[in-house]
């Protein structure tokens, strides 16, 4: 078996694959011997069907396959031992004869075209932003209010008040389900003042309005006051049958090993010291993935690159399921532009960097899209335990569709992640304060643009 290279026009290379029939023969015989054990035909025992009527039967099929497999295995090994970086994939030349597959030498023509050069805009780049949150000693102490709460518990009480948030069960008159209140932030005043001093037993006068606005009434209570047309400002009477109020943990030693069971913490001032510690690793953390993505989002257009218009199109109607003209390929390759130039980019980069997708990333991508796929649809529930989502990447990976996701991600993460190394820019300290300003004003822009 050959193979020669020669450059044709405008970059466009071809190599050819000659194969003659010493290349696929002792294989080809290998084959139609195991067949012939096997095969049954009239007037023959199985086994014992002369080797001529078998290679008149089956030599094509076979032989087809396996030219198949020794070109792909020829193009695999030409592309690693002489370093190619290649556009798309190899297609069939223009110039490709037809074959019967009677012949015994074949010849194969295969253009391609190299990876274009590629430009980066790195004061594009380097112009983005990068901020690592540093929180406060009063960023602390919310956080600390917060985790109280998370821990809070719910008791039963005999009088409401306006110390705390809480729920307070009604009885309205001729309705036997009870009513939970569910106080409004923007009326807290007015609903604690209604409610504040009451007991149990006590009863309420409240509006319908109120009685919408506050409690979480039956459906049929609700369908009555529709049916009806009821005044909003009719009042009402019910009664106090239940008061519930938040109280939270105490901070002791037994609470700060709830939030750390790994450290041993005896004093506040301990528990708020390693409190920081973790907020700030994390505030580090956020803001590392808000800088990568901000690049990820200005990246295609700090990426230039001259496609070979000409042989994308053949190659767009090569690869595509289903036949395409020329002109359905010219419309799909100037909507995915972008996305080859990105795609080039990424390959050059991690060639450039000999930087591999390996199996273990593979799954690691598989995790975060299974993970994506259930914060997306919370109807499903909460993800599967970490076993089961092993398993289900598993599984999936063997989905070609899946796994093209997978290393479509997987790529993305290593290039994204060169970048910013390359691009080498420290992170700025920021209040929480002043990075909530800063995303809530993108997510402006953001909404604007659209």
């Amino acid at each position: 078996m050959k193979i020669k290279q020669e450059d044709l026009y405008d970059g466009l290379k071809q190599l050819t694959v000659e194969i003659n029939r010493n290349d696929y023969a002792p294989r080809l015989d290998e084959e139609l011997k195991k067949i012939r054990k096997t095969v049954m035909m009239p007037g023959f025992r199985p086994g014992k069907v002369p080797m001529n009527l078998i290679r008149k039967k089956y030599e094509k099929a076979f032989k087809s396959g396996i030219i198949e497999d020794l070109i792909k295995d020829a193009l695999n090994d030409y592309v690693k031992d002489n370093n190619l970086e290649i556009l798309g994939s190899f297609i069939p030349a223009e110039s490709q004869p037809e074959y019967t597959y009677d012949e015994d030498d074949f010849e194969f023509r295969f253009d391609w075209h190299p990876l274009p050069d590629v430009e980066i805009d790195w004061k594009k780049l380097k112009e983005i932003p990068y901020y690592k949150i540093v929180y406060t000693d009063e960023d602390v102490e919310e956080e600390v209010k917060f985790l109280q709460e998370s821990y809070s518990e719910w008791k039963e009480h005999e009088t409401a008040s306006d110390e705390t948030v809480e729920i307070i069960k009604l009885q309205l008159p001729g309705d036997e389900t009870q009513h939970v209140v569910i106080p409004n932030s923007l009326d807290f005043k007015d609903y604690a003042s209604l409610t504040e001093g009451k007991k149990l037993g006590d009863k309420l006068t409240l509006t319908i309005k109120q009685l919408t606005e506050w409690f979480k009434p039956a459906p049929e209570t609700l369908e009555k006051i529709e049916t009806e047309k009821i005044d909003p400002e009719t009042e009402i009477q019910a009664e106090i049958i239940s008061v519930m109020k938040r109280e939270l943990p105490e901070l002791n030693e037994d609470f700060f090993k709830r939030i750390y069971p790994d450290k041993e913490i005896k004093d506040l001032k301990t528990f708020k010291e390693e409190l920081k510690k973790h907020m700030n690793e994390e505030g580090a953390y956020l803001g590392r993935n808000e800088y990568i993505r901000q690049i990820s989002k200005v990246l295609p257009e700090a990426i230039r690159a001259e496609l070979p218009e000409a042989f994308m199109i053949r190659w767009l109607k090569h690869i595509s399921e289903n036949e395409i003209s020329d002109e359905e390929a010219r419309k799909q390759f100037e909507k995915h532009k972008n996305h080859f130039i990105f795609e080039v980019a990424r390959t050059k980069k991690l060639n450039e960097k000999q930087v591999r997708i390996d199996s273990n990333d593979l799954i690691q991508a598989g995790l975060d899209i299974v993970e994506q796929y259930y914060r997306s649809n919370p109807e499903l529930g909460l993800p599967p335990q970490p076993e089961q989502l092993y398993e289900i990447v598993m599984q999936s990976l063997n989905d070609r569709k899946f796994s093209d996701e997978a290393y479509e991600l997987a790529a993305n993460k290593k290039f994204i992640y060169l970048l910013v190394d390359e691009i080498g820019r420290k992170p700025q300290e920021i209040s929480l304060e002043d990075y909530k300003k800063i995303i809530e004003k993108e997510q402006d822009n953001d909404n604007n643009e659209k």
